[in-house]
C-alpha cells in the first residue's frame, strides 16, 4: 500500500490525472486495452474536469479504452445525482473514448435487475475472470466505499461481482461493485481530500480491519497495487511514518 499526500486538492487531482492516462497508455501496451472503473465525488470530479479540458494525447488508442462505474445511484443518467452524469458532463462528451465503450449502469431497470445486467456487461466485456486495470474509489465520512455501507455484510461477503443495495439511512437503491470484483483489479486508488475526512482516513487507515463497521477495510487487492492519494488536511490524523510527501 502507498500512501500519497498532497498539498491541496488541485495539486491532487493534477497529479491523478497524469498518473489515470499514465495507466491507461501502459495498459494498453501491455494487453492491448484499458479498463478503469470510476467513482462519484467531489475529488474524481476534478480529475474528470482536468480529463476533459486538456488536448487529447495522440499517443494513446482511446478506442482501447473501455469506461465503467465502480457504484451508481438508482436515477436517470440525467439525474443531478447521476455518477455517470458527473463524469460525462465533465469529461466523456468530449473525449475521443467511442461511445460503445463506455458502459454506464443500465439504471432504467429496476435495481437488482440493472446489477445481474452490469454484471453480464463486465462478463462480456472482460470475460469470465473480470480484471480491471484501475479502480477509483472514494471514502464516506461513515468509513463506506463504492456504495459499500457499513453493516451490509452481504455486500461485503458476496461472491457476486454488482449487488443492487437498498441503503435504509438514504432511502435509496445503488447498484455497487463488491468487495470480491474490487480485489481482483491491478490497481486501486482512493482520492480523498478535506479535513472533514481525516477522522474516517485515520481510522480506516490505523485502527485493526473491522471491514463490518469501516468498509474501505475490506479493499485489499489479490494481486494488485493500492494506493491512497489524498490532500494535506485529509492527512492531518495520521502517522507520519506511513505516508509518502508528494508536491506534484
Amino acid at each position: 500500500m502507498t500512501i500519497k499526500v498532497f498539498p491541496d486538492k488541485r495539486t491532487l487531482a493534477k497529479y491523478a490525472n497524469n498518473y489515470f492516462l499514465n495507466i491507461a497508455q501502459k495498459s494498453i501496451e501491455e494487453h492491448g486495452a484499458f479498463f478503469a472503473a470510476l467513482s462519484g465525488g467531489s475529488t474524481p470530479k476534478d480529475v474528470y474536469r482536468m480529463l476533459g479540458q486538456r488536448k487529447p494525447d495522440n499517443d494513446i488508442s482511446w478506442e482501447h479504452i473501455h469506461i465503467f462505474w465502480s457504484d451508481e445511484r438508482s436515477v436517470p443518467p440525467d439525474h443531478p445525482e447521476s455518477n455517470y452524469g458527473m463524469a460525462y458532463n465533465a469529461w466523456l462528451k468530449s473525449s475521443p473514448i467511442p461511445v460503445k465503450n463506455i458502459h454506464r449502469v443500465p439504471t432504467q431497470k429496476e435495481p437488482e435487475e440493472a446489477a445481474l445486467a452490469y454484471q453480464h456487461q463486465i462478463l462480456s466485456t472482460l470475460g469470465t475472470h473480470p480484471r480491471f486495470d484501475l479502480i477509483l474509489l472514494g471514502l464516506g465520512t461513515n468509513g463506506h466505499t463504492a456504495s459499500i455501507f457499513p453493516g451490509h455484510i452481504k455486500v461485503i461477503n458476496s461472491k457476486k461481482l454488482v449487488m443492487a443495495d437498498y441503503i435504509e439511512k438514504l432511502s435509496s437503491w445503488r447498484i455497487t461493485f463488491t468487495p470480491h470484483l474490487i480485489n481482483n483489479a491491478r490497481e486501486i486508488i482512493f482520492l480523498v481530500a478535506g479535513s472533514h475526512k481525516a477522522d474516517i482516513l485515520h481510522r480506516v487507515l490505523s485502527t485493526p480491519p473491522l471491514p463490518e463497521t469501516l468498509p474501505a477495510q475490506a479493499i485489499h487487492p489479490l494481486d494488485g497495487k493500492l494506493d491512497w492519494f489524498i490532500d494535506k488536511d485529509a492527512s492531518s490524523s495520521l502517522d507520519s511514518s506511513i505516508i509518502h510527501t508528494s508536491s506534484s
